[in-house]
């Protein structure tokens, strides 16, 4: 597998933020997100490593979590098997991914997923006209997580309408703000604004991580 690092860390991210994790990021991706905020991962071709050598730079973290992200994960054919073999080894598994690469079903069953639904100002493209995105929002389980990234308010009228419309299916779904420093903390004031005017079944998430300076 093409790994960009394996850190220990803790989550920045989703509804176990906080949490002390190890986190492998793994190398390549499908989109070119305008945000992008791991550039060399998505790009680079990273490490090559097997199987047992990650999880055994897993294991000596000490830690219960083990979070799988990239770039995009699920691009690595090897992805559903390293999720099996965390998972059996007694880890709880988070998977990042995208929205426009399938999940497969081995990921479905051993990990918890937390899955992006890319606004317009990503500027991107969709996988397959949207059928790849419309494929997953049909499978994840009610566990499962959605993040909208938003840069505008623009991409908060188009990503309420998606809430409201009914995409959650009463999932966790996060607002992110993009960008960084203090104009991020600008923009996530105003997103929370909305949120709370707008009676918004969404949750406002900070990249924890950023916050406090670590990796």
């Amino acid at each position: 597998m093409r790994v960009h690092g394996i850190i220990h860390s803790i989550q920045g991210e989703s509804t176990l933020i906080g949490v002390r994790t190890a986190i492998v990021r793994l190398s390549g991706c499908n989109l070119r997100c305008r945000y992008c905020d791991t550039v060399t991962a998505s790009r680079g071709r990273g490490r090559e490593m097997s199987i047992p050598e990650i999880l055994r730079a897993v294991k000596i973290l000490g830690v219960k979590f083990a979070l799988l992200t990239g770039g995009e994960p699920l691009l690595q054919k090897d992805a559903p098997a390293l999720v099996r073999a965390l998972r059996s080894r007694g880890f709880f598994v988070s998977v990042e991914t995208n929205g426009e690469t399938p999940i497969p079903p081995v990921i479905l069953r051993n990990a918890h997923v937390v899955m992006d639904i890319k606004t317009p100002g990503s500027r991107i493209k969709r996988a397959a006209d949207g059928r790849v995105l419309l494929k997953n929002l049909g499978i994840l389980k009610k566990t499962d997580e959605l993040k909208f990234v938003i840069t505008s308010e623009k991409d908060y009228r188009w990503a309420r309408a998606a809430v409201r419309a009914g995409i959650a299916r009463g999932r966790t779904t996060l607002f992110s703000p993009a960008g960084r420093g203090p104009r991020q903390r600008r923009f996530a004031r105003r997103l929370a604004g909305w949120i709370i005017r707008d009676k918004l079944d969404a949750r406002l998430q900070l990249q924890l991580h950023k916050a406090i300076g670590i990796s």
